[in-house]
């Protein structure tokens, strides 16, 4: 048997099909010099550089390493060169799964004639990536547990494919930054949205026999109506006046940082909209909600939000994406409603279900104008006042959480410009975004010192005066009955095992599956599960672990939440 087929025989094994792309990858018009180095092992020049030392690249391959810590998920080795970096990594560090990225796939078949790749590519840890788009990397990681990833970039592979290498270095950066960020927000907000689902459930009805009303039961509701979102800009103050003479004429709807200053005015919403469910934004609304004003929420909103407006509460699908699956087979569907990330963004979205045919925003400034955070009156307002001291005055702590934003400047509505900051740049392109898609909705800007928003016409009071009288009715919410399918039944525990074996991992996973739906698992233990399956090894028993221990403590809040308010029933 040929070296080649030898190699063949190997990938076949571990790659089928892919020794059939090797052979029908194009012929470069140039092709590489293979030859002995000083110590005797192949080396090769190509495009004019040479590809590994010409005295001892096995040697080189070595010094090459970097120290690779035991919080490493994963190795990724741009280009595969001459195999010596591969192998060196997988023996040096017998637990660490390696994935190499090679930008021609020609390359590898021109090499398994060349050299003996058998070490390599039987060894259950390798990993390829042959050609392609670099985005492709980040496809692969995420099946598994990949919280730190080590990136080798071969210096000789970046002389020839560059600007490929480069791409998979930026993809990679990018999937870390969003594993990063994911893992950070469901370890920060997890616990809460679960404690505040089950106090929800539970309150929802006796014995979680009667749920929530969907906000789909709002759909087109009010065709042809005109709608004017309150948001908590500074800029909503001046024009309070203007909405208390033309109230008749529009449905408002209130975002929750907005209620005390409109309330304080003498103007009652037809609809709040609260979307975050941490305690210092339910203070936003302290107090009930008097008739007629509806409140629209969700699931996993603080439990206060559902108190404030019994009959008139109306619950949109959880923004939450691991609990949505759940969410669907336990109440059915409530209904979407689209959020750009700013409760702002979710009022539009209403008045769009609503069947608005014009939209006015009054106080969406995304920005700080005059260097000012929120509308008078409000919380945000308020609590500055409240914490203000002598030698840090209200002014100071606006302008130190302007600062601690990244601040920018922006387009004005008056002609000028606004300071704003990166994080009301999302809000704004998602806005403008979902004006073009909906473009059949004529939008107005009420502010007059506010950031400009694509999509968004300035208009003044003339808007209000051409509308008509509007009749708003009255809206009362219809509970619908729980599914019997979610029990706490699934909530057994598992322990963790001295030794992990494939029927633990099976039963962990058939257990979170029934707890949390499918979507929701893929997120909390799935990528764990598989890396154990794929790369058996100590270094993925430890990310298993640490995957069964942050599960747990969920459990465990599931578990509190839900028998703390059995116990009150």
């Amino acid at each position: 048997m040929t070296v080649l087929e030898k190699n063949l025989a190997s990938l076949e094994a571990r790659f089928p099909g892919l020794g059939a792309e090797l052979r029908s990858s194009p012929v470069p018009e140039d092709l590489p010099e293979f030859f002995l180095s000083r110590s005797g092992a192949v080396t090769a020049r190509w495009k004019g550089s040479t590809l590994a030392s010409t005295f001892d690249p096995q040697a080189e391959a070595q010094r090459f390493l970097p120290e690779v810590d035991s919080e490493v998920d994963f190795a990724v080795v741009g280009g595969f060169g001459l195999g010596y970096v591969p192998l060196a990594l997988l023996e040096r560090y017998p637990d660490l799964p390696v994935l190499v990225a090679e930008p021609s796939p020609w390359w590898l078949g021109r090499l398994m004639e060349e050299m003996d790749l058998t070490p390599i590519l039987k060894n259950p840890r390798l990993s390829l990536l042959l050609g392609g788009s670099p985005s492709q990397v980040g496809i692969y990681l995420s099946k598994f547990v990949c919280r730190k990833v080590s990136w080798l970039p071969l210096r000789s592979v970046a002389t020839v494919f560059g600007d490929w290498l480069t791409g998979v270095e930026r993809a990679l950066d990018d999937f870390q930054a969003m594993t990063r960020v994911n893992g950070a927000t469901l370890e920060r907000f997890g616990p809460l949205w679960l404690g505040n689902l089950f106090r929800n459930e539970q309150a929802l009805g006796k014995n979680m026999s009667f749920g929530p009303t969907g906000i789909g039961d709002l759909r087109s509701v009010a065709p042809g109506c005109r709608v004017v979102v309150a948001a908590a800009g500074p800029s909503l103050f001046p024009l309070l006046e203007v909405l208390k003479k033309y109230r008749e004429r529009f449905i408002l709807i209130a975002v929750d940082t907005a209620w005390a200053t409109l309330r304080g005015a003498g103007l009652v919403a037809d609809f709040l909209v609260i979307m975050d469910g941490q305690y210092w934004n339910a203070r936003h609304v302290d107090g009930p909600v008097e008739p007629p004003t509806v409140v629209v929420s969700e699931l996993v909103g603080h439990p206060s939000t559902l108190r404030l407006a019994p009959g008139r509460l109306f619950l949109a699908s959880s923004s939450v994406p691991f609990l949505r699956e759940r969410e669907l087979r336990t109440w059915g569907d409530l209904g979407v409603l689209k959020s750009g990330g700013s409760v702002a963004t979710s009022a539009w979205s209403l008045a769009l279900l609503l069947g608005a045919s014009e939209v006015a925003f009054a106080g969406l400034d995304l920005g700080y104008p005059s260097g000012g955070t929120h509308v008078r009156g409000s919380q945000f307002e308020e609590r500055s006042h409240r914490l203000a001291r002598r030698t840090c005055p209200a002014e100071t702590l606006g302008l130190s959480w302007m600062k601690e934003a990244g601040l920018t400047r922006k387009p004005a509505v008056d002609g000028r410009t606004v300071v704003s900051d990166p994080r009301m740049d999302l809000y704004r392109a998602w806005l403008s975004m979902s004006l073009k898609e909906n473009s059949r909705v004529k939008a107005w800007n009420l502010s007059a010192v506010g950031s400009v928003i694509e999509g968004l016409e300035s208009a003044g009071s003339e808007v209000f005066e051409r509308w008509p009288v509007q009749r708003v009715p009255t809206w009362t919410s219809r509970p619908r009955r729980m599914s019997s399918d979610r029990s706490l039944e699934a909530l057994g525990d598992l322990s963790f095992p001295e030794k992990i074996g494939p029927d633990w991992v099976d039963a962990w996973e058939n257990a979170g599956q029934r707890l949390w739906g499918t979507e929701a698992w893929q997120i909390l233990g799935a990528q764990a599960a598989n890396t154990w399956r794929v790369f058996p090894s100590p270094r993925s028993e430890r990310a298993l672990l640490a995957a069964w221990k942050f599960e747990s403590i969920l459990k465990s809040q599931f578990l509190r939440s839900s028998k703390s308010e059995v116990d009150r029933s």
